[in-house]
């Protein structure tokens, strides 16, 4: 659940303030163009060829506007699915996750669908730990299932009209 809840970047401050992780960075918007930071070679452990190759051979929609810094150009619109780079709704903006896993493949819809699952399971067969954790709500795992409610609440729909535009 936590690789899951990780890629969605409305719960970034939240992973900073619990479990003192960074698992998205944000990507700066100038104009047309979106700059990476330095940082994420750090958290990646790559060399500025090696991260502008791996973001390349994931996402194609992206040109790079210099050799020596981070700074690229998206083809598409930003609101599209546009993998790895993951998209904030309310500020409108890019992230990019800060480690290497197999969930970077997976469009968020499906990450908000799968944790809706694994959260519709454990309230199901798991009611002795979920009727817990509704009593005792001031625990860290109450306040990321409630913050990832209400953004799934507000990001689902958006995602499934881009689905359907796309169509």
């Amino acid at each position: 659940m936590e690789s899951l809840l990780s890629h969605v970047p409305e719960l970034t401050l939240l992973f900073q303030f619990h479990l003192k992780k960074e698992p998205l960075l944000g990507v700066e918007q100038t104009e047309s163009n979106y700059l990476v930071s330095e940082r994420i070679l750090d958290h990646l452990h790559m060399t500025h060829d090696r991260f502008k190759s791996y973001l390349e051979n994931r996402n194609p929609f992206i040109n790079w506007e210099q050799d020596n810094t981070l700074l690229f150009t998206h083809l598409h619109p930003v609101t599209k699915e546009s993998l790895p780079l993951r998209y904030h709704l309310e500020n409108q903006a890019l992230y990019i996750p800060t480690s290497r896993s197999d969930v970077e493949a997976i469009p968020e819809l499906l990450i908000h669908l799968l944790i809706l699952y694994n959260l519709s399971m454990i309230s199901r067969y798991e009611t002795e730990w979920w009727s817990e954790l509704i009593k005792t709500t001031p625990t860290e795992d109450y306040s990321f299932i409630q913050a990832f409610l209400e953004v799934s609440y507000h990001k689902t729909p958006h995602f499934i009209e881009q689905v359907l535009k796309s169509l």
